[in-house]
């Protein structure tokens, strides 16, 4: 499987706040892992509720997943808001391979 293919993902962070946002992109080209390869994942989620937060985190290595294999992330954004707080933003990506 080649490592420098990129992904692209979006989802939603938890409620927090009152409130979630969204995140959207395309991962950064793989990099080796131990037994495969993983991506980075680097967005500023959407803009609600007056904010949007940063999110930076390195995906799990590859899971072979129908005729392609899936990446999952969990992670926590930046702390930002009126009333300062995080928000958790979980999810997979798949590519075919």
């Amino acid at each position: 499987m080649d490592e420098k293919h990129s992904h692209k993902y979006f989802g939603r962070t938890d409620v927090e706040a009152g409130h979630s946002h969204n995140i959207e992109g395309i991962s950064r080209p793989g990099s080796p892992g131990e037994h495969s390869h993983t991506h980075e994942i680097a967005v500023t989620t959407s803009f609600n509720n007056g904010h949007a937060h940063r999110f930076n985190i390195e995906t799990g290595e590859a899971i072979p997943y129908i005729k392609g294999h899936i990446h999952k992330y969990k992670g926590k954004t930046s702390l930002n808001g009126k009333e300062p707080h995080r928000h958790t933003v979980y999810g997979r990506i798949y590519k075919k391979d």
